[in-house]
Formats: C-alpha cells, sequence, structure tokens
C-alpha cells in the first residue's frame, strides 16, 4: 500500500524555490537596469561632451554628419585587406601644405563611408607635422570613435609609426595618440617634460547666453597657458600685457563664434623645447565648423558702409583683371581677404572685427625668424582660400584703419601676392587658424614694456 507523500515538505520548499527564482529575477532586472544606465551615460556623453549643445542623438555624430555633407564623397586611399590605407603626407601642415594635408581629413571621413573594418593612418613618410592639421585628423577620429562605439561595432584605428623620432613624440604628447587616448603608448615623462601643452579644449555658445563662458574660461587658459611658456624661459609678463593678451584671444575666440554660424570651436597648443631650454617652437591651432568667413560676410548683418566697401572691391578687381599675369582669385577668396582686415565685420556690433588683425601683430612682435630663417608664420583657412601671414608684408594704418595688402602698392584694390592669398583645391566648411612661431630668451628679454625683473 502506497503512502500519499506528505504536503509538508512540498509546501515549505515552494517559498524557498520562489525565493531563488524572485533573487535570479532581480538580479537579471539589476543588470539590464545597468545596462541602460550605461547605455544612458554614453549617450548623455556623447551629447554633452564633444558633441556639444545640440547634438543629433541618433546613431551618428553631428559634426561628422555635416563634414560628409560638405565635403564629397571619394575615397582617395588605398583598401587592403578590409583596411581603408590613409597615408600622411611628408608634411602635414595646414600652413605648408594645406592641399595634402586636407586630403587626408577627407580620405578619413570618406573611409568611414567604406565597408573597412579599420582605418589605418600610416606615418611612416612623415617628417613635419604641424598642431592645426594633427588636431583636426584628431577631432576627425575621435568621433568616429565615438560613432562607432554607439553603433556597436568593431571598427578602430590602426596606424604606423613616422620614421622621425620627433614625430612619434608629437603623436604621443598632442597627436592622434593622445586625442585617441591609447594608454599604452601614451608619452613618457620625459617627453612630457619638454612640451608646455594647453590640452584640447571645445566651448560653445548656447542660444539662451549673451556671452559665452565657455569662450571666456578657454581664453583665460590659453593666456594662462602663454605665461607659463613665457616663464619657462625665464620670463614673466606684466599684469597690462597678460591682461591685453586674455582680451585678444578672446576676441578671435569670439570671432570664430560668430563666424562660423554654429557657434562651436576648438581649440589646442604647445610649446616645444626638445632643442633647448632657451628657446622652443610654439604652435596654436584654432578650428570652427559651419559658415566660411566668405559666407558669413555675404549673409551677416552688416553695417552699411561694409556692405558698399565689398561691392567696390570686387568690382575694382573684376575691371582691373589684374592684366592676366595670374588667375584672378574668386568673390569667395576676395571676401575672405577683405573679411581679416580691420573694422570688417559679418555683424553690426561696434569694435568688431579687429581681433585677428591685433592676432597677427601681436604674434609678429614676440617672434623673430628661428636657426632655419624661417619666421613666424600664420595662416588663415576658410572656404577655399588660404591667407599667409609672414614678416614679408606687415600691417599698415591707412586712413585710421589697419590694414594687411599683401602688395607694394599697401591698396586693397590691387592684386595681393599669390604667395599670401592663394586658392586651394578643397573647401574646408568653417575657418582653421594656425600658428607657429619661435620664441627665444635672449630676443624676448629686449622687449622691456611685455616683461618685467622677477626680482
Amino acid at each position: 500500500m502506497r503512502c500519499k507523500p506528505d504536503s509538508g515538505p512540498s509546501q515549505q520548499s515552494k517559498p524557498v524555490n520562489t525565493l531563488k527564482t524572485a533573487r535570479w529575477r532581480s538580479l537579471r532586472q539589476a543588470r539590464r537596469a545597468w545596462q541602460r544606465e550605461l547605455q544612458w551615460r554614453l549617450r548623455q556623453s556623447l551629447r554633452t561632451g564633444w558633441g556639444g549643445e545640440g547634438a543629433h542623438p541618433g546613431r551618428t555624430r553631428p559634426h561628422l554628419d555635416f563634414l560628409r555633407s560638405r565635403l564629397p564623397g571619394r575615397f582617395l586611399g588605398e583598401l587592403n585587406e578590409g583596411r581603408a590605407v590613409v597615408r600622411i603626407p611628408k608634411v602635414f601642415s595646414f600652413i605648408r601644405n594645406p592641399d595634402e594635408s586636407s586630403q587626408v581629413i577627407q580620405s578619413v571621413i570618406d573611409a568611414s563611408r567604406t565597408t573597412a573594418t579599420a582605418i589605418f593612418l600610416d606615418y611612416k613618410d612623415c617628417s613635419e607635422m604641424d598642431l592645426c592639421a594633427s588636431m583636426v585628423l584628431g577631432i576627425v577620429a575621435r568621433e568616429l570613435t565615438y560613432e562607432w562605439r554607439v553603433q556597436n561595432g568593431k571598427r578602430r584605428f590602426m596606424g604606423s609609426w613616422s620614421d622621425n623620432a620627433h614625430v612619434c613624440e608629437v603623436m604621443r604628447c598632442t597627436g592622434i595618440i593622445k586625442h585617441l587616448q591609447i594608454e599604452r603608448f601614451a608619452a613618457s615623462a620625459r617627453e612630457s617634460e619638454q612640451f608646455e601643452m594647453l590640452e584640447f579644449m571645445q566651448g560653445f555658445r548656447s542660444s539662451q547666453q549673451k556671452g559665452s563662458s565657455a569662450q571666456e574660461h578657454s581664453a583665460q587658459n590659453l593666456a594662462e597657458y602663454f605665461v607659463n611658456c613665457f616663464k619657462r624661459l625665464g620670463l614673466e609678463l606684466t599684469r597690462q600685457a597678460e591682461g591685453d593678451m586674455i582680451e585678444l584671444i578672446g576676441e578671435v575666440m569670439d570671432n570664430a563664434e560668430r563666424h562660423s554660424g554654429r557657434n562651436e570651436w576648438w581649440a589646442q597648443a604647445y610649446f616645444d623645447q626638445h632643442e633647448s631650454p632657451d628657446h622652443g617652437m610654439c604652435h596654436v591651432a584654432i578650428v570652427s565648423l559651419g559658415s566660411t568667413f566668405a559666407e558669413s560676410l555675404r549673409n551677416g548683418q552688416n553695417a552699411e558702409e561694409t556692405r558698399r566697401r565689398i561691392d567696390e572691391l570686387i568690382n575694382a578687381h573684376k575691371r582691373g583683371e589684374w592684366f592676366g599675369l595670374r588667375e584672378p582669385l574668386t568673390e569667395e577668396s576676395l571676401l575672405t581677404f577683405y573679411a581679416l582686415q580691420d573694422g570688417v565685420s559679418c555683424t553690426t556690433k561696434p569694435g568688431a572685427g579687429s581681433g585677428t588683425v591685433r592676432l597677427i601683430e601681436h604674434f609678429q612682435q614676440l617672434s623673430r625668424p628661428d636657426s632655419e630663417g624661417i619666421g613666424p608664420l600664420m595662416t588663415v583657412i576658410s572656404g577655399s582660400t588660404q591667407i599667409l601671414f609672414d614678416r614679408v608684408y606687415r600691417m599698415q594704418e591707412v586712413d585710421g584703419r589697419k590694414i594687411i595688402t599683401f602688395n607694394a602698392a599697401n591698396s586693397l584694390e590691387e592684386p595681393p601676392s599669390a604667395n599670401n592669398v592663394r586658392r586651394l583645391r578643397f573647401c574646408f566648411p568653417g575657418s582653421l587658424i594656425a600658428l607657429r612661431f619661435h620664441m627665444e630668451r635672449s630676443y624676448l628679454q629686449q622687449l622691456e614694456t611685455l616683461f618685467r625683473d622677477k626680482d
């Protein structure tokens, strides 16, 4: 005779199984909640970090979407075993080699449209690199890395080192290695000591803000960076000179915000003393995406006098046809050239339009040619136009305005030098400002109005 199982044990085991099930359910819910939290944090960092205000919350990056819409979709690199190979030119510089350097940026963006699983940056032949080209490449690479992360893809950046040891140091301290935060290739303490670095900054102006607190804060940081550079040379700025520098840098950043129309900019700088503690090479780069200088002048709320003067300048150059000695500049190039003159602005704000002019003057005053005879260089690239400032032509005051004409006649209606104002093969959607100048202790000590006795 079988006995009916006692219901007692089964009744006691039920709560135990229920408790175990509830525990596993709780763990699964907690795990899912944590995954949702991580995804939310990632999306928030993409919106408010590099993306800036108004960033697209989807699976692509707003800055990349903008560049893809403004640059032609044609990959000119090599596809090798699933990798898109982009070769960095021997001179990777927007100052000295803007056409080939811009082709690198365009090729990286176009490679992201292909099915390649990796983008391989080949630096092997690169022997010279300026900060602006390196920074723009870093911006694009970092944006692509974030985009791939959101898309849950396995795409990545790879690359090769340069044969030039100093270029490798720059890559680690301020270049692509720094931008992508590749820790195993980070700069050593010895390498970092050779550089005074201003870390990569991004700023934007909100439509609700009357001014840009990010711009003011970054102008202060950039001015402090220059103060530290001078201290490395054993010099100390006067309070007046330091205040003037903060105001000057703030104006330049404000101009970058206004002209772009997107109210965003990026900035970075470094001072390289790898040769000697008594002198070094300073690099500064400011980049904004959006409208070009020509577009902002053409479509901006200019003062009536500015609009009239622009039309007169364009008509004067069209009438002269420059005697067929060289290809005439386009209307865009003339507008960009005129936009950099004193008192010219895309707004009706009093006093606007003088920041870039004063920046040119200031850094030409601080520097003299280095051991290779290369003086201070500054380039402005906007749209398809490059303006190169060197010591051949200087600012001159004409009728109460400071202008630079790049010609012997010192007239804006005469053609500028082809070496200083030139049309490029590409069109950059925004503006680039790149500075490269040599600072030497013995020369700076002669500028008594800028520096004070530390004793």
